[in-house]
């Protein structure tokens, strides 16, 4: 008897070691595109008001560290690019087991879209961070080869994701033995500016689609799974160009709103805030005749760079804040680790300014209404119209850059100032005073040499000198030749 108690026990024993050593395995192994987005959202998932879900253009569009920044707002994106309702449901599925946010916002632009759009992927991306467990087995079963995109999925690769991953030894590196810190909250910040055109054109949001759609179906068990874990809920759609039958499908959201006693927020219907013609990234596409979208059509669509998404995310955190009881956390001790974050996500800023050749690109970059700005002209310059455009973004008036111009710009042109330097030696404006004689700026004690990159005194035909106004750090000096 005491023999097979023994063995019995050994038996536990190593199946328990055995299953041990293969999560670990499989840690190693796996793709980390899941723990990329996950790993930081666990650690922190605690003191997180506010969850962002959707797909690429909450990734893109949506900066919680800018809400943190400027509303105190204590935010993260769990969205998946690409991703569809399907992907959100189990997303919610997941996360919620771990913390449940005052407010959940999900961006459902992909709401009309095919509804095979998933991948195994994306799937992967869904659960991979997360153990295995019943819920995990739940989600993976629930994808099939008739919703896949490529048709090609297999649950077990989910589940048991060792069998996807078990050749990636060649793939390894330092960053595959560790947690993942995505500092970035799970953003992406585009430095490019699109020039396509698009028609906003909105059809009546009583104008509703009588159809039903798989996508729809999981978006209202998304609703129904908020509710039941008494976690508030707005659905958005960030601005995007619509087909009329998209829009019938998206007006349907005002109905299961009614329905559930949620708001809906179209942000397509006020666009005013911003200006297509500096706010959009190069990652936009135009409609085509081919099999894209629920409706049978390649709808056009946008993505917002940095400029629009600064915007876009100010006027969602206004919405929250008027809306919903969502508290400002700066001063809390609590949250003192959010500086932290904060100071990466500056310097992340600062080095896209210090990387920029591109006068446009600068320009779209400066929309920031934590940046001072010093310009100084040397020559008369000749601007495009879209140079134009984007000085005008940041409250410069562009026919006053003539040779001889310096302007002091305070926060998005709340304040600013337009000198002829062959009137005054000395310039000053705040912390930052300007020697016309010397060519020097005087900015914190220190003193900095206009017209010098690494020891080579040169006459640029405009200059940039940036500070932060919190910190009152030095940002960038820059310079470009027209």
């Amino acid at each position: 008897m005491k023999l097979k108690v023994k063995r019995v026990i050994s038996s536990v024993t190593f199946l328990c070691i055995l299953f041990c050593s293969v999560q670990r395995v499989s840690y190693v192994m796996k793709n980390k595109s899941s723990d990329t987005i996950y790993d930081t959202y666990l650690e922190i998932c605690d003191d997180i008001d506010v969850e962002f879900l959707g797909a690429s253009r909450v990734i893109w569009q949506i900066y919680p560290l800018n809400l943190w920044d400027d509303y105190g707002i204590a935010s993260y994106n769990t969205a998946i690019s690409g991703s569809r309702p399907q992907c959100w449901y189990w997303i919610m599925r997941e996360t919620l087991k771990y913390h449940k946010p005052k407010l959940l916002v999900i961006d459902v632009s992909l709401l009309s879209r095919n509804e095979q759009g998933n991948n195994e992927a994306q799937v992967n991306q869904v659960f991979d961070a997360f153990p295995l467990d019943y819920t995990k087995i739940q989600g993976a079963l629930d994808f099939n080869a008739e919703n896949i995109a490529d048709h090609i999925y297999n649950p077990e690769n989910v589940i048991f994701n060792i069998r996807k991953y078990h050749n990636r030894w060649t793939d390894l590196n330092e960053n595959d033995f560790k947690k993942i810190k995505n500092r970035m909250f799970n953003t992406v910040r585009p430095q490019d500016i699109g020039t396509m055109e698009f028609d906003f054109g909105m059809i009546d949001r009583n104008i509703v689609t009588d159809r039903y759609t798989i996508s729809m179906y999981y978006l209202e068990e998304c609703v129904k799974l908020a509710k039941g874990n008494n976690v508030e809920l707005l659905l958005i759609q960030t601005p995007n160009p619509h087909l009329e039958e998209s829009q019938k499908i998206y007006n349907w959201c005002y109905v299961i709103a009614e329905q559930y006693g949620i708001k809906y927020w179209n942000m397509s219907e006020d666009i005013s805030y911003l200006n297509l013609k500096t706010d959009k990234s190069t990652n936009e596409y135009a409609g085509g005749p081919n099999e894209f979208s629920e409706c049978g059509v390649n709808e056009a669509g946008i993505h917002l760079n940095v400029s629009g998404a600064n915007k876009l995310t100010s006027r969602l955190a206004k919405y929250i804040i008027e809306n919903y009881d969502i508290e400002d956390h700066r001063g809390d001790p609590r949250y003192d680790y959010w500086g932290e974050y904060l100071n990466e996500w500056n310097m992340v800023k600062f080095e896209e300014l210090e990387n920029q050749s591109v006068l446009d690109n600068y320009l779209m970059l400066l929309a920031d209404n934590h940046y001072n700005i010093f310009v100084r002209v040397n020559t008369d310059i000749e601007l495009t119209s879209l140079q134009k455009e984007l000085l005008g973004d940041i409250g410069i008036v562009s026919e006053r850059l003539a040779a001889g111009t310096v302007i002091f710009e305070n926060s998005m042109g709340k304040e600013i100032e337009y000198y002829d330097v062959t009137k005054q030696k000395i310039l000053s404006h705040g912390d930052l005073a300007y020697d016309n004689e010397t060519e020097y700026i005087y900015y914190q004690d220190q003193a900095y040499k206009l017209g010098v990159r690494e020891g080579q005194e040169l006459l640029p035909d405009i200059e940039f000198f940036i500070t932060h106004d919190e910190d009152k750090s030095l940002v960038n000096y820059s310079f470009f030749n027209m």
